[in-house]
């Protein structure tokens, strides 16, 4: 019987606070997620308590929470508001009865797999994170040495809701203490707070819906200040268990893949500190922790490391993390982000999140928060015109991260390596402007295995826009939050050259180069970057984009590159006519051929539609992608705006008239007015148009040739000169041109033409026999 009620318990913190979401979108989803439903069915007898006038979800919540028996199931009469609680299965009693006349009932059964997540542990590797299994890693080493800032993501957030919520307590002190994802792709922010007695709350979780970084879908927050320290520091995940750092020590956090965050209080551990790892190793079967006062900067500091003991349930009431045993050494330990990652062999690592400067002046006690805004002012743009203005020198605020292996038994903890991350963006004036080790950061382990390192912005709130009042609250906030993202490799690769050549002259037009810069990100099979490599200010010559060898862009890889994608930072357009793909020096594939067709990049999206529309089949984006094993790649931007566009299957062709209108024995045939061709296709629809507007009579009153273009959807089988006006033009000859093959003359040299204008009286009097049929018409149609 105790057995069953420490069970029970296990069973209501795990479920109670998740139901109570659950309520905000129905009960289905609580059915889905913790019970199974069967329509029309129920237990005949065995029931222990029966309650009116309530719902479904109701009777689940009364299921959960029924200490007096070990309710497993209810039936719900669903004409009557009524259900019967029960501690017996269908399985117990022979089965359900479903010949009710009228069908009144449901049966409910609570699922299985509760009683799963409160089990012991047995090695299964497939049992459901929320268990606080962490998925071990297979080289924690190849996959910390991939960390690098320029290659991640940047990813745009808010956290809507947050200043409606705290917006009295918000301080300008307030910031992100650490980050960390579950298993299940939730992300966990811990935030410190100044003002903690405006709205009860100290220090706030913030936690969001399941995030997958391949799609990065929107993310929605939800918000968690009970008991909280005021200022919880770092953080780490160990499956769907969150241990978050503090001053009274470590807190224990269960947040499942759906449903709200509950506290695991039986698992606090006292002791102050700032920078703590949490982990699971399947190797000996413990959970392990770090505790440790964690620094800004890359300090060894003296931590204390401790596990478990084997195969125990963080949801039994009665495990301790640190019952297993602690030892003490000195670790590397970062306030941002110390992750304990278990190895697929056994080893434990620490893999430590650093900013090689101080940046926000935290240890200034004597100074104001205003105070230490300025003085950051001051030196954050000191070191914005390094990164702006001085090429290739270094500024104070890189992130490193220090990977250390810690042998528990001998109390021993060895660096293994340091790695420079850089910076996530290449131009930055402050570090509240961009994502940093500075706030928070680290490595996590998804259940799928794949391996994420994660750069945290500082706050919600940047300081130039921020109105301070004498109490130091922000006056000015918004809900805007920013973090970075990068996908590392579970294994070592073997470093590759990589290379593409661009030949940027497409035939008739000009000005294809650049002034912005075009980079070549190279991807794996599986879509992780790999390598990265760019080219700034490709020039137009005199012949434009002309040059003797193609605009080569190259990157050392790790690893085998299966896809490469090409993008601009700019709005100054640039065209690639070909592209070829090289690995270690050998060309493996060309894309796009030498002639007027190639692919425009820029910001600007309508860079397409003017004088690039026919080579550029009307689109422009700001990245397109490419296969080195010539697989088609589906969804690309390009596509994706042609299939708009109604191009895919439709391409574009332009035509081109010569219009020759010298007419021997005849002056002024020339016009000021505009002539306009309208092309259409063989079932009369208009597919485009295309006009010439300046004065065509030379010095000598001779008629300049007319040369002008027109861009289609389709080919056309008729098209229509017309003009505008009363100013006469004569037609001699006209040549058409289909892309640059000429496909039709009308009219030869001689004493006759066509007559253009809105008067049909200009074909009299000096061109009195030299108009065609005598006369002048505002357009005239002409057959392909």
């Amino acid at each position: 019987m105790r057995l069953f009620r420490t069970k029970r318990s296990r069973l209501i913190g795990l479920l109670l606070s998740s139901l109570a979401g659950a309520a905000l979108t129905g009960a289905a989803n609580a059915q889905t997620e913790y019970f199974t439903s069967t329509p029309n069915a129920a237990i005949s007898g065995h029931n222990n308590k029966s309650l009116e006038d309530v719902s479904a979800l109701e009777c689940m919540r009364a299921c959960i929470n029924e200490r007096g028996f070990k309710c497993v199931s209810f039936d719900y009469n669903k004409n009557e508001m009524k259900c019967d609680l029960s501690d017996k299965r269908a399985t117990d009693v022979g089965g359900l009865k479903t010949d009710y006349p009228g069908n009144p009932y449901d049966h409910y059964a609570l699922k299985d797999i509760i009683e799963q997540q409160t089990s012991t542990p047995r090695g299964d590797s497939n049992l459901p994170p929320s268990l606080g299994w962490s998925t071990p890693t297979p080289n924690i080493v190849a996959s910390v040495s991939a960390i690098s800032g320029p290659e991640s993501a940047v990813i745009n957030t808010s956290l809507r809701g947050f200043v409606d919520k705290y917006g009295e307590g918000v301080h300008i002190g307030d910031h992100v203490q650490g980050m960390t994802m579950t298993a299940s792709g939730r992300i966990v922010l811990s935030i410190s707070r100044q003002l903690t007695g405006l709205n009860g709350c100290g220090g706030v979780l913030a936690y969001s819906n399941v995030y997958n970084p391949a799609t990065d879908n929107d993310l929605t927050w939800t918000f968690y200040c009970s008991g909280l320290d005021a200022h919880p520091s770092a953080l780490q995940a160990s499956g769907d268990v969150v241990a978050v750092g503090s001053s009274p020590g470590i807190s224990f956090f269960h947040l499942p893949p759906r449903g709200e965050i509950t506290r695991l209080s039986h698992l606090d551990l006292d002791g102050a500190s700032t920078s703590i790892g949490f982990t699971y190793n399947p190797a000996d079967r413990r959970y392990y922790t770090i505790n440790a006062a964690g620094s800004t900067t890359p300090v060894a500091r003296p931590a204390t490391v401790c596990r478990s003991l084997p195969n125990v349930s963080l949801f039994d009431s009665s495990t301790q993390i640190d019952a297993g045993g602690c030892r003490s050494m000195t670790i590397y330990a970062s306030g941002q982000g110390t992750n304990l990652i278990a190895q697929s062999n056994g080893s434990l690592y620490v893999v430590s999140a650093f900013s090689t400067d101080d940046f926000w002046p935290d240890e200034d006690r004597t100074s104001s928060e205003i105070e230490k805004a300025a003085n950051y002012s001051v030196t954050c743009a000191d070191d914005g015109f390094i990164s702006l203005f001085k090429s290739g020198e270094r500024t104070p605020y890189e992130d490193v991260v220090v990977l250390t292996k810690v042998d528990f038994d001998a109390g021993r903890a060895t660096v293994i390596k340091n790695v420079d991350a850089g910076r996530t963006q290449s131009v930055q004036t402050c570090v509240h402007d961009r994502p940093a080790f500075r706030f928070g950061g680290g490595v996590v382990t998804l259940k799928n295995q794949e391996t994420y390192a994660f750069w945290s912005g500082r706050f919600l709130t940047p300081l130039p826009v921020a109105r301070l009042f004498e109490d130091q609250k922000v006056g000015l906030n918004n809900d805007s939050f920013e973090f970075a993202i990068q996908r590392l490799p579970a294994t070592s690769s073997p470093e590759r050259n990589y290379s593409v050549g661009i030949d940027c002259q497409v035939d008739d037009i000009s000005n294809e180069g650049t002034s912005g810069t075009i980079t070549a990100t190279f991807y794996d099979k599986t879509g992780m970057q790999i390598g990265t490599g760019s080219v700034s200010d490709i020039a137009d010559g005199l012949l434009g984009c002309a040059r003797v060898r193609d605009i080569e862009i190259a990157a050392k890889t790790r690893g085998d590159a299966e896809t490469v994608k090409i993008s601009t930072n700019s709005s100054d357009a640039f065209m690639v006519d070909q592209i070829k793909l090289y690995r270690e020096g050998e060309l493996v594939r060309t894309y796009g051929a030498n002639n007027d067709k190639g692919w425009c990049l820029s910001t600007e999206a309508s860079d397409g539609n003017v004088n690039w529309k026919y080579a550029a089949d009307g689109v422009c984006v700001d990245w397109h992608m490419w296969s080195y094993s010539g697989q088609s790649i589906p969804n690309l931007p390009y596509d994706l705006a042609k299939a708009r566009l109604g191009t895919t299957n439709t391409p574009s062709v332009r035509y081109r008239f010569d219009i020759q209108c010298d007419i021997t024995g005849v002056e002024n045939e020339g016009t000021t007015s505009k002539l306009t061709a309208i092309m259409y296709d063989a079932n009369g629809r208009e597919i485009g148009r295309g006009s010439h507007q300046k004065d065509t009579n030379n010095f000598v009153g001779n008629c300049t040739d007319i040369d002008f273009e027109v861009i289609t959807t389709g080919k056309a089988s008729k098209y229509r000169i017309m003009t505008d006006g009363s100013d006469a033009a004569l037609l001699d000859q006209i040549y058409l041109y289909e892309n640059g093959k000429e496909v039709d003359v009308e009219g030869v040299k001689n004493k006759s033409g066509w007559c253009l204008s809105t008067e049909e009286s200009d074909a009299h009097g000096n061109w009195q026999g030299f108009t065609h049929l005598d006369t002048c018409r505002p357009y005239w149609d002409f057959d392909l």
